[in-house]
């Protein structure tokens, strides 16, 4: 048995470093069982999307990656049942993470959400709709994982 360390270094500036499991003899990682609801991870960036999705099943959430907030909208209105945690960069073409938020929540108010910017909240008080958690970039996957550990307790 081992633990497997990966570091990322991706185009804004954020570094994750993870460990994504305890590998068994046949290579197999163990994934951790966890009782939460599905997370939406919506950011243009498909790298750090795709990476922060796989932090999030390796610690044993179910996760679902977007690079479009539009497509993401789209499939928060088709899904059922909907997410219960949404994490979503702030500056998107199409709609923006906190219009994203906004309309999501029309749709679905116990919605869960996590704002991750590299612009601060400056920009949040313009919106009635705030994020239940900010989490600035660059951050580590501690930070994000200890941001959703909050937001979704283990019953």
């Amino acid at each position: 048995m081992g633990v497997n360390m990966r570091e990322n270094s991706l185009s804004l500036g954020t570094n994750v470093k993870t460990e994504v499991g305890e590998v068994n003899a046949h290579g197999e990682e163990n994934v951790m069982n966890a009782d939460s609801a599905l997370i939406y991870i919506v950011d243009d960036e498909s790298d750090l999307s795709e990476m922060l999705c796989d932090l999030l099943r390796l610690q044993g959430y179910p996760a679902k990656w977007f690079s479009s907030s539009v497509g993401a909208l789209e499939e928060f209105i088709r899904s059922s049942p909907r997410p219960r945690l949404m994490v979503t960069d702030f500056g998107m073409k199409g709609l923006n993470g906190m219009e994203l938020i906004q309309r999501c929540r029309q749709l679905h108010p116990c919605l869960k959400t996590i704002s991750c910017s590299g612009t601060g909240t400056e920009y949040f008080k313009d919106y009635e709709i705030q994020p239940d958690r900010f989490v600035p970039k660059p951050f580590t996957a501690e930070t994000l994982l200890s941001a959703v550990r909050e937001l979704l307790p283990t019953e």
